[in-house]
């Protein structure tokens, strides 16, 4: 986000306190969260996506009381849910372009409220709006680049996300400054193929991982609703969900990056519109998250003598590799 790799770390002697930290290339990290903010989503109780950028900063979740904070190094400020009817643990947070609206999933607590859905808060005022609720379970929401659609992820209570999960979309108005969804419909998964990892592309067709082929395999809806698989390598593009990380991050012209696991073997690739995978250079064995900016690829993961690193790898399509620089290390 403006230039710099975001992510979570929990230094060793910081007594547990998870912070939200950035780095650019060139530049030492820089703490952006400030002293006495742990910041972790505990939803479902596995834990989810804690944080989000919004053009008013970052908003995090908070992790002994669960609720949204906007933060900088020196200050923090809640954005309500003090009220019962909106006591909840969220998770998964997602600003949305053009707005100081972000879009949350949110488990309630209070037994009057809504059991789990998704919610719109407004970092500029801390208003909550309730945007879709109901008795399944919801991860993963992702907005458009136009801000006009929002992809997610559900599936049925008691069952598992990596069993039945499906992909579904909706509309989103943001009339009267206030966001409500509408015309909801879902675009794959279901039992035997869950789907997970929506992730719009700029010219406004979803990409997501579906195991309907018996992995889980990248596949791409266009905007004329075409679907199609976007790789045929026998690897797994995601995680089981306990792990929260994204594998997908849309890049330059359509492109893809991501992470798979190929002969038990973690590895970050860029995945071209016509399927041409190329292997990105970079030290990381385990990878636990992924994010792009251009021909950026920004990894958090682990190496063979770091249990925690941050890495920024430049893909040039001109070559097949890729440089990379390590930006931090947390242990």
């Amino acid at each position: 986000m403006n230039g710099r790799l975001h992510w979570v770390e929990t230094p060793a002697g910081a007594g547990g306190e998870a912070r939200l930290v950035s780095c650019a290339p060139g530049e030492s990290p820089r703490r952006e969260s400030a002293v006495g903010v742990s910041v972790r989503s505990r939803l479902y109780d596995y834990g989810a996506g804690s944080w989000c950028w919004t053009p008013l900063g970052a908003v995090v979740v908070e992790s002994r009381t669960q609720l949204p904070l906007l933060v900088s190094p020196e200050q923090s400020v809640s954005l309500g849910g003090a009220t019962p009817e909106l006591a909840a643990r969220i998770g998964d947070l997602e600003g949305i372009a053009g707005s100081t609206w972000l879009i949350a999933v949110f488990e309630a607590t209070a037994p009057s409220a809504s059991p789990r859905g998704l919610v719109a808060i407004d970092a500029a005022t801390g208003v909550w709006v309730s945007l879709l609720a109901g008795d399944a379970l919801f991860a993963e929401p992702v907005v458009s680049h136009d801000g006009m659609t929002v992809a997610w992820i559900t599936w049925p209570l008691g069952s598992m996300p990596w069993d039945d999960a499906e992909v579904w979309v909706a509309s989103l108005d943001l009339a009267g400054n206030r966001p409500a969804l509408a015309r909801p419909r879902r675009v794959d998964g279901g039992p035997g193929s869950s789907a997970g990892q929506p992730t719009w592309l700029p010219d406004g067709s979803l990409a997501y991982v579906t195991e309907a082929a018996g992995y889980w395999q990248p596949w791409i809806r266009d905007p004329g609703g075409v679907v199609r698989r976007l790789s045929d390598c026998r690897c797994e593009f995601q995680r089981p969900r306990w792990t929260t990380c994204r594998w997908l991050a849309p890049m330059t012209e359509g492109a893809l990056a991501c992470g798979f696991i190929d002969g038990g073997v973690e590895h970050v690739g860029a995945l071209d519109v016509d399927g041409a995978m190329r292997v990105l250079d970079q030290p990381c064995v385990r990878v636990d998250g992924i994010a792009s900016a251009g021909d950026l690829v920004g990894i958090v993961g682990a190496t063979p003598t770091a249990q925690g690193v941050a890495v920024v790898a430049h893909h040039g399509r001109a070559s097949a590799g890729a440089e990379s620089v390590v930006l931090a290390r947390t242990s």
